[in-house]
């Protein structure tokens, strides 16, 4: 005979004293209502302090990593950034290479939506002399 759902079912082996345990079993199956948020609660904020803490990693590399590797030309970078930004960029000698790097620099340190090209430049000369120190 089926019974309603978290309902319990008589006992036939004369439990029948324990039938309440199995009735509030049935009920309370995984987790409850408060506990369960608890539970979500933390899963987000640890979820949250991840997604932090990879940001953090992401500026730290940029400004000490990459950024490094512009002190050795920084004028000659800026200049091919003007380049990039414009539609005069021509592919020389140097190839296709010098721009690729220079374009890095685009990435990782944007310009403004309505930034002048002068501006931006000025900005990334200054964070490029920052990590040069």
């Amino acid at each position: 005979m089926a019974t309603p759902a978290g309902t319990a079912r008589p006992s036939t082996n004369g439990d029948a004293g324990n039938s309440s345990a199995v009735l509030e079993e049935n009920r309370s199956g995984g987790l409850s209502g408060w506990r369960g948020l608890v539970v979500v609660g933390l899963v987000l904020a640890a979820a949250g302090l991840a997604q932090a803490l990879v940001f953090r990693a992401a500026e730290w590399r940029a400004v000490h990593v990459l950024l490094v590797r512009y002190c050795d030309d920084p004028e000659g970078h800026l200049a091919r950034v003007r380049e990039i930004s414009g539609d005069q960029m021509q592919l020389d000698a140097r190839g296709r290479r010098a721009y690729m790097i220079a374009a890095k620099l685009l990435f990782v340190l944007p310009r403004a939506k309505a930034e002048p090209i002068d501006d931006y430049l000025v900005r990334l000369r200054r964070r490029i002399a920052e990590s040069c120190r």
